[in-house]
This record gives structure tokens, sequence and C-alpha cells, in this order.
């Protein structure tokens, strides 16, 4: 009785892990398969059919696997392969199922996404490792170049190669706050020294400005910033609303072209308070736009490709706005712009 019931467990809770099952006898007649073998190998969770198993058991990998079990040269056996556009691997090992005596136990777990998710880590930290080189190089190049005080005889080459490093200095601390930050919510941390205090939203607006103001100049992209007339305060940490607003207008003058606008505008909508950022650059299309707050998402096309960037920042700054009570909102279509608004309760 206590082992009918055993047994009846045992294949409950193998019909519910999210890895497919397989088990043979040592004459391959096939005593179990799970249902989840099914949506690994015909891309549906059904009782797959004892046809498309062996097909997939004569396979080079899966074959190698039960020669070397059965063998007797190994007891276990890992091994990868690629089928059906899936990266599986298969884990099998030998042991005893009652009654059917010595068995081979077959474990076949779908690691496509993980590889996916590896291979966005990679670009991730090759595309990092470029993006900081790259402003150091050019930081370290213009300084070589320049005397050690301005000359008499070429003050506009002194000023254009200093304001081009304190440009690049400026990408190099918005890149670094924002893998701070990124660390920071990837491990639920609380923020550094975090105040709660007082503040005009039109500081935060003129500090966001600062911080990107000379990328903007750089790229020949005109900011305007919309008088706010009521004056509107908020409460909270200053720096984190300044951060969030910082992203988001970095990555309007990111995609903006040559000669390009982007306007911030402040509403006091009586129980929100709205601040928007809108651009007349190349847009988001529209199958991308519940996505582009995602970790790494970068949308694929050559424009994108070109400007650069590692998918951060709109993801932070929904992360530190979300935080902060608030919510984030785009609206955007290809060759049209985008707005994006921040709205936080008063």
């Amino acid at each position: 009785m206590n082992r009918v019931k055993s047994v009846c467990l045992s294949t409950e809770i193998l019909e519910h892990v999210p890895v497919g099952v397989i088990v043979l006898d040592m004459n391959d007649r096939i005593i179990y398969a799970n249902s989840y073998l099914g949506e690994i190998l015909a891309k549906e969770k059904k009782v797959i059919s004892e046809e498309r198993i062996r097909a997939f058991l004569q396979l080079e990998t899966p074959s190698f696997v039960l020669k070397s079990i059965k063998a007797g040269i190994t007891d276990s056996v890992v091994e990868e392969l690629t089928e059906a556009g899936k990266n599986l691997t298969i884990h099998a090992f030998l042991l005893n199922v009652e009654p059917h005596g010595q068995s081979v136990l077959i474990l076949i777990q779908d690691m496509t996404a993980f590889k996916v998710l590896d291979t966005i880590k990679t670009e991730f930290v090759s595309n990092m490792l470029h993006r900081i080189r790259t402003p150091l190089t050019t930081i370290k190049s213009g300084l070589s170049i320049l005397p050690s005080k301005a000359p008499s005889k070429s003050p506009k080459l002194y000023e254009d190669v200093m304001a081009m490093c304190r440009a690049e200095t400026d990408r190099l601390i918005l890149l670094l706050n924002n893998l701070r930050d990124l660390f920071m919510i990837d491990m639920n941390l609380p923020p550094h020294e975090s105040v709660k205090t007082l503040f005009p939203v039109d500081k935060v607006v003129g500090k966001a400005l600062e911080a990107v103001q000379r990328q903007a100049t750089s790229r020949n992209v005109r900011i305007d910033v919309t008088p706010d007339r009521s004056h509107a305060i908020l409460e909270g940490d200053e720096n984190r609303y300044c951060r969030a607003l910082t992203n988001i207008l970095m990555n309007a003058v990111t995609f903006s072209g040559d000669g390009g606008i982007v306007t911030i505008s402040v509403t006091d909508e009586g129980q929100n308070l709205r601040i928007s950022v809108i651009d007349e650059g190349i847009g988001i299309p529209k199958e991308d736009l519940k996505r582009i707050f995602q970790k790494y998402y970068i949308i694929d096309n050559e424009s994108s490709r070109e400007r650069g960037g590692f998918g951060l920042g709109l993801y932070i700054a929904k992360n530190i706005i979300n935080q902060m009570g608030g919510q984030l909102y785009v609206y955007s279509d290809i060759s049209q712009g985008s707005q994006f608004d921040m709205v936080f309760p008063r």
C-alpha cells in the first residue's frame, strides 16, 4: 500500500517539474515520459508520441549518452545539444526503478532562455567596456595636445578640447551612476544616503538639464524648458528624482537627430504632477513600446545600434519613479518622436 502511494506521488511530482523526463529499461522500452517533454520536443504541453521520443533518442548526442550508460562506462552523463532551435541539456543516470529493475533516467532541460540571457550579458559587458574605453581614450587624446596653460594664439581650440573632455567625463559619471543604481535595484537594496526633503521641481529640471547639456551641444540638439508657472513642490529624495529625469532626458537627446529639439514641461494636474520630455527623434516602433523599460533591452535597428547604449537608462528611470510612488508613460511612433511622462501623486 505504501509502495503504491510512493510510486503515484513520484509520478505526480514528475508531471509538474519543468524538466522533460524519460525512463527506459535496459532493453530500451519506455517505462515513463512526463507531459513536459512534449513542451520541449513538440512545442506544446501534451502527451508526446512514442515515435517522437524514439526519434529524439536516436539523435547523435542522446544515442551517445545511452550507449555510455548501458556500456557501464559511467553511471551518469551530462551533454548538450541543439534540437529544433532549442538549446537542451541532457542528464542521464543509471538507477533501479521497481519493479523494472535497472533503468536509465534521462532529464532534459530547455536552456534556451538561459543561453539568450547569457548572450545578452556577454554583449552588455562587451558594450560597456567599449563605451567606457571610448570616452577615456578621447579625454586622454584631448589632454595630450593641450599645453599646461591656455595658449593666447588658439584659445578656441583649448576651449573646444576642454568642452569635449568635460562632455565625455559627464558620460562616464552618468554610466557609473547607472551601474550603481542597477546593482542596488537588482539586489533590492535601499539607495545610499537617501534624504527626503521638500524641493521645487524647477530645481530638479535644472540639474538634469545641466547633466546632459554638454552631450546635447555635442549632438547639436537644443533643449527647451517650458516655465513652470505653478512653482510645483515635490517631497522625496531630490537626487533620485534628478537621476530618473536625467536618464529620460539623455535618452531623448541620444535619439534626436542633428538640429533636433527636446522640450521639458511641468504640468500641475491637481492631484498629480506631470513632468514631460518630448523629442522629435526617430520614434519607437509600436511592437517595442512594451519592452523598452526592460533591463538591457535595445531596439534592434540600425539607428539604435549607431547611437549605442546599454538598455539601462529607461529601466533604471522607471524603477526609481515606481519607488517614488509615480508612474512612467511613453507615447511614440516611428519618425514621429517620443513623449515620456513622469507622473507623481501630490
